[in-house]
């Protein structure tokens, strides 16, 4: 694909076309969750009784957490085309994925046909530690995240009839393993083993000022921002385990709380807290789907003028290093918290998040290849005359009533043909409740949590636990 960079092109996704896809999923991180940072926290740092507020305080805390995807079936239709569940794959053309476009070929006289499903899972497990201080209405917190992650992508194809026999692969699950042939794909791999990763994810630096300091209310307001830990991530697989980013952020954010009941041995608050951060750009490798050529089009196949025989996996050219900016999320923590008997605490609580749409922008840094290429002309090779085939998409088959029409001279594919949303992930937002207690003292307090996150739209739905442990000096 030969590519002119003169100039960028920039992708806004704000809403995702209905019946598309995505290539890449980016996880909420763990680090800038509130309800690790502030559920149980919140108010063992805002309601000291025995502490002077206005010396020097300080504590360290550290979540035990462990979080566990559910919903696979919504998570597959994420990743495969049309946001279907499952795939039928059919040679002759009648089902979602048209077989030859992923080199497997049934013998002379028959008809490939299969079933492909995703069914990917996420485990997250790992500790939280945070660190706060405050002094008279000033205070700071850096909290971070030492985790491990495993992903599975969980692919399987049944129902296989007639599997792949001529030069190729015998079935689509080893096309996307890329195991057995020398012309398979270099990136969007699928297959079923679980991945792991592990390490520090981002940094998140807090400044506040509380100017409303009362024994029954709190108010204040804070500067946030994140400083990068992760690794540039790859599009070799797809839905690879990703801990960090390269992208820094900052915000600012607003917090409060008001005292409800005060009795003898029952204290009860509520608490609430709104964060703002805009994420900052970074270049990653993506890859991106053909505007014109619908869902999966990265997964045609594509030739040079010089070798229109000589067919290729499209991905390996519609993959490149993009400059990836996730711009705007807001967290907003709500919590009811009961202090019983002075040491005992019950709290639960609602989070809403939500993240804006990946902005994409290609340029200079998105230099695909020098080598013009263009869609493969499956049903003129068959007849002897292959040109290219610009209208072609993933069903279509070399002969029968679904044949992609030859194109009158040879067309070559143009960053302009791509679709940076193909490569983004979407707007997404999530419901998240959890109920907690603790047991607290002079020294610090025990805890113990549970949440499950709701995916309201294109984020991960899951659940968790965690334990929690605080020394204040």
């Amino acid at each position: 694909m030969r590519i002119k960079n003169t100039g960028y092109i920039v992708g806004l996704c704000a809403i995702q076309a209905m019946g598309a896809s995505s290539s890449f999923f980016v996880p909420r991180q763990i680090t800038t969750d509130p309800t690790f940072e502030l559920g149980l926290n919140y108010f063992q740092h805002m309601y000291r009784e025995d502490v002077d507020t206005d010396k020097f305080y300080s504590d360290i805390t550290a979540n035990i957490v462990y979080q566990n995807s559910t919903n696979e079936e919504e998570l597959a239709r994420y990743f495969l085309k049309d946001n279907k569940c499952s795939l039928a794959v059919r040679e002759n053309g009648t089902g979602d994925l048209g077989s030859l476009w992923f080199q497997t070929i049934a013998a002379s006289g028959a008809s490939y046909s299969s079933t492909l499903t995703l069914f990917p899972e996420r485990h997250v497990w790992g500790i939280v530690p945070a660190w706060y201080a405050s002094w008279k209405k000033f205070w700071a917190n850096v909290t971070t995240s030492l985790i491990g992650v495993e992903h599975d992508a969980n692919l399987s194809e049944t129902s296989i009839i007639n599997q792949g026999t001529t030069s190729g692969f015998e079935t689509l699950t080893n096309y996307f393993k890329n195991t057995d042939a020398t012309y398979g794909p270099n990136y969007g791999r699928i297959d079923s083993v679980e991945r792991d990763k592990v390490g520090l994810d981002d940094i998140q630096c807090k400044i506040g000022y509380t100017p409303v300091k009362r024994d029954n209310g709190h108010l204040g307001f804070y500067l946030v921002g994140t400083i990068p830990t992760g690794r540039d991530r790859s599009a070799v697989n797809m839905f690879a385990p990703v801990v960090g980013s390269k992208n820094g952020s900052f915000g600012l954010g607003a917090y409060g709380d008001v005292e409800l009941l005060k009795r003898d041995r029952v204290r009860m608050s509520f608490m609430s807290d709104l964060k703002y951060r805009y994420v900052f750009s970074h270049h990653e490798m993506r890859s991106f789907d053909l505007t014109n050529n619908g869902d999966w089009s990265r997964y045609l196949l594509v030739v040079t003028n010089a070798s229109r025989l000589d067919s290729q996996p499209a991905i390996n050219y519609l993959t490149c290093s993009a400059d990836i900016a996730p711009r705007s999320t807001i967290d907003f923590w709500n919590a009811l918290h009961i202090a019983w008997h002075t040491h005992w605490n019950f709290e639960t609580g609602y989070v809403f998040w939500w993240r804006q749409s990946e902005k994409i922008t290609t340029g200079s840094c998105c230099t695909i290849t020098d080598n013009g290429v263009g869609i493969f002309d499956m049903a003129g090779a068959l007849a002897g005359s292959a040109v290219s085939a610009g209208t072609a998409n993933i069903t279509m088959s070399a002969a029968g009533t679904n044949v992609a029409t030859s194109d009158a001279s040879f067309t070559t594919i143009q960053t302009s043909d791509l679709n940076l949303c193909s490569g983004a992930h979407p707007s997404s937002w999530s419901h998240k409740i959890y109920g907690a207690f603790a047991y607290d003292n002079d020294w610090g307090k025990v805890g113990f949590g549970g949440s499950y996150e709701f995916a309201a739209h294109k984020a991960l739905e899951q659940w968790g636990l965690w334990g929690n442990i605080s020394v204040a000096f």
